[in-house]
């Protein structure tokens, strides 16, 4: 085989060849081993470690916090909880018009309040206006007047509506709440006691390894 230094090359291809495919090599492993490297740090090491441990600790806090629970009125209140959910469940026809009544009061509250504030808006341009024509050209702004007074009962008979719609719209929630106030007050309470059992589970869970989240997305 001829040298192919020999037919008109500077240097030995194949020589170079094999040097420059051990210089990859060698450049591929040395950045494989500079990444994990960097990923292998010391404190990293640390760092895995304490996670566990606060998992570990954290795990022992909500056994202590369940075992402190008083089961014996979370079993009151789930009881209380289902007879006030048969209640509801018995008068839902009666509820579910109330929602029906609500749902119309509190869709005439909107449009009523936005037209109140609206027009509150445009009477106090309108309003200054006039009492600036008023200085100015006192004989134009009496004109203006009875459109200005107008305006205003307006905004007034608006605030009332509101007023009255307000009132309706508590009246149907209190009703409401003598069919939901049993489920609800049962709920709240439950939550109040099993609160921190529950704080601690959400980071029991959230301390665990998960080889997709904590692995292999942390990896290098």
């Amino acid at each position: 085989m001829a040298n192919k230094k020999s037919v008109g090359h500077a240097y030995n291809v194949d020589f170079l060849n094999v040097v420059f495919a051990a210089s990859s090599v060698f450049l591929f492993f040395t950045t494989i081993w500079m990444v994990f490297d960097d990923f292998d740090r010391e404190w990293k090491g640390y760092q895995r470690q304490f996670v566990v441990l606060e998992g570990y600790v954290t795990s022992l806090e909500l056994q202590a916090a369940e075992s402190g629970l008083d089961q014996v009125r979370l079993s009151e209140l789930s009881e209380a909880r289902v007879q006030a959910e048969q209640s509801l469940a018995s008068n839902q026809a009666e509820v579910d018009e109330l929602n029906a009544e609500l749902a119309d009061i509190e869709a005439n509250f909107y449009i009523t309040s936005q037209a109140y504030n609206f027009l509150k808006a445009e009477y106090d341009v309108d309003r200054y206006a006039y009492e600036e024509m008023q200085e100015e050209h006192p004989e134009d702004a009496a004109e203006l007047r009875p459109a200005i007074d107008d305006m205003y009962n307006r905004w007034v008979d608006l605030g009332i509506q509101v007023e009255e719609l307000s009132a309706q719209r508590d009246a149907v929630r209190a009703q409401l709440g003598e069919y939901t106030g049993g489920v609800t007050d049962a709920d709240d309470e439950i939550r109040e006691l099993t609160a921190d059992a529950e704080r601690l589970r959400e980071l029991v869970a959230e301390l665990q390894v998960d080889f997709v989240g904590d692995i292999l997305l942390n990896a290098p």
